[in-house]
């Protein structure tokens, strides 16, 4: 499961921004309110 989850993740996807070949992991990301990408990168931060 965790393969499809990372394959489907990776992959170009026609419902999200195509100009810039956008992939649902960074949609994810650009779509987060600012204040849950800092807590993100805090976290990332300590461990």
């Amino acid at each position: 499961m965790q393969q499809f989850v990372d394959w489907y993740n990776s992959r170009i996807h026609g419902a999200l921004w195509l100009e810039i070949a956008e992939k649902p992991k960074e949609a994810f990301i650009r779509k987060l309110p600012p204040e849950s990408l800092l807590g993100l990168f805090i976290r990332m931060m300590e461990g």
